[in-house]
C-alpha cells in the first residue's frame, strides 16, 4: 500500500463501472478502521526506495452481487505493493492465486505460502491488532509475492522493507516467513479482491457461497485421488 492514497478517481470508478457481473463487490476505503504505519520498500535490490503505508486495511462494502463477504467492514492486506488504494472501488472476487493481477497473478505456489502465512496467524484478520503486527504481516506478504531471488528475507534480495515507526516489524515479519513449510495449514475461504490498476487485496470470506479449495490445493488433492485410483487398479489386476 502506498503511503499516499489515491482518492481522486474513486467516485468516478463507481459511476463509470459497467453493471456488476457475478462475483463483484463495491467497496469504500475505511481509513478509521485500518491499522498501518509508515515504511519504505525497494523491489530492485536497493537501487531506489519508495515510501509506503504498510499494514491491515479496512473497506466498507457498499454493494455488489457477490453472495459472500457480508461483513459490514472487510479487513484486508494488500497483495500488490506498487498499486494505489482508491477511495471507492469495484472489486472482482477471485481465487487468491489470481491476486497481483498486474503481474498475471501470484500463481499457485506463492498463493499457497501466503495462505499458510494467514492460516498460521489467522487472528490478524479479525479484531484489534497492533501496528507492528499489521506491518509485519504486510511485509511478509509482499516478500512472498515480490521476491525473485528464491530466498524470502525481508532485509535482503530484490524486495526489502523498512519500518519508520515500528522497530520490531522487520524481525517479526522474518519470523513469520521462517515458520513457513511445504506442508503448512491452508484456509479454504481466503479470497483475492482484484481490479486492474488498483491495489489488489487479500480477504477472508466468512460467509462463502462454497468452500472451494485453491487451485494449488486442488492439485494436491488430484495427486491423492490419482494414487487411490492406481492402487485400486493394481488390486484388480492382482485378483
Amino acid at each position: 500500500m502506498r503511503k499516499r492514497f489515491a482518492y481522486l478517481a474513486g467516485a468516478a470508478l463507481l459511476a463509470a463501472a459497467a453493471p456488476a457481473s457475478a462475483g463483484q463487490i463495491y467497496t469504500s476505503f475505511n481509513a478509521g478502521a485500518s491499522t498501518y504505519g509508515s515504511a519504505k520498500m525497494t523491489l530492485n535490490g536497493g537501487s531506489s526506495w519508495t515510501n509506503v503505508g504498510a499494514g491491515r486495511l479496512a473497506f466498507t462494502r457498499t454493494g455488489g452481487d457477490y453472495l459472500g463477504l457480508l461483513d459490514p467492514i472487510l479487513l484486508t492486506f494488500c497483495i500488490e505493493p506498487t498499486q494505489w488504494v482508491q477511495s471507492t472501488t469495484v472489486y472482482t472476487v477471485a481465487p487468491l492465486a489470481q491476486g497481483n493481477d498486474s503481474q498475471g497473478g501470484m500463481g499457485v505456489n506463492r498463493a499457497a505460502l501466503v495462505n499458510q502465512l494467514i492460516a498460521r496467524n489467522s487472528s490478524v484478520m479479525q479484531g484489534v491488532i497492533s501496528r507492528v503486527v499489521a506491518e509485519a504481516i504486510q511485509f511478509a506478504i509482499w516478500e512472498i509475492v515480490s521476491e525473485t531471488s528464491g530466498v524470502f528475507n525481508v532485509s535482503l534480495g530484490n524486495a526489502r522493507f523498512f519500518s519508520y515507526d515500528e522497530s520490531g516489524a522487520v524481525a517479526l515479519a522474518q519470523s513469520y516467513l521462517n515458520a513457513l513449510t511445504l506442508t503448512g495449514p491452508q484456509l479454504a475461504n481466503i479470497r483475492a479482491l482484484i481490479r486492474n490498476g488498483v491495489q489488489d487485496q487479500l480477504v477472508i470470506d466468512r460467509t462463502p457461497i462454497s468452500q472451494v479449495p485453491e487451485p494449488g490445493m486442488l492439485g494436491l488433492l488430484g495427486l491423492g485421488v490419482g494414487g487411490l485410483i492406481a492402487l485400486r487398479r493394481r488390486k484388480r489386476t492382482a485378483a
